[in-house]
C-alpha cells in the first residue's frame, strides 16, 4: 500500500477486492484430486468384500461433480473506484468479464447505523453496483 503524499494532485483509486473464490476453487480441486485417488485405489485393489464401498464412492462423485459446479460458478471479484470511473472485474475459473462505468452513473451506498447485540454502534455500507439505467 503506497502512502498519500502531501500535495500530490490524486490519491489514486480506491480498489475493493473478493478473493473468496479462489479458496472455494483449490478446496474442490483438492477434493476431486483426492477422490479420484481412492477411486483408482479401489479400482487397482478390489473391494474386499465390501459391498458398500462402491455405493459409497458413488455418492462421493455426485456431491463433487455438484460442489464443483457450484464453486467454480463463484468468481473474483474486483472493483476500482477512482479518476471518474468505476471498474468492476469478475475472474471466474475459466472466464473474465468486465464492465467500466462513469461514477456518476453508480449509486452510492448507504450507510446504515445499528446497534448490535451487546448494544455497540455499529455501521454498515449497503452497497450495489448497479447503474442508474438498470
Amino acid at each position: 500500500m503506497r502512502s498519500m503524499q502531501v500535495g500530490s494532485p490524486s490519491p489514486g483509486p480506491v480498489v475493493f477486492r473478493n478473493n473468496a473464490a479462489v479458496f472455494l476453487w483449490g478446496f474442490m480441486g483438492a477434493w476431486m484430486l483426492m477422490l479420484a485417488l481412492f477411486t483408482c485405489l479401489y479400482v487397482r485393489d478390489g473391494d474386499n468384500g465390501e459391498k458398500m464401498l462402491p455405493l459409497v464412492l458413488m455418492a462421493f462423485w455426485l456431491f463433487g461433480w455438484a460442489a464443483c459446479h457450484w464453486a467454480f460458478g463463484h468468481a473474483r471479484v474486483r472493483v476500482e473506484i477512482g479518476h471518474g470511473r468505476v471498474l468492476a472485474r469478475e475472474v471466474y475459473a475459466w472466464s473474465t468479464r468486465e464492465n467500466r462505468y462513469a461514477a456518476s452513473d453508480v449509486f452510492v451506498p448507504d450507510v446504515v447505523e445499528e446497534k448490535d447485540t451487546m448494544a455497540i454502534p455499529t455501521s454498515s455500507a449497503c452497497c450495489d453496483c448497479r447503474t442508474a439505467a438498470a
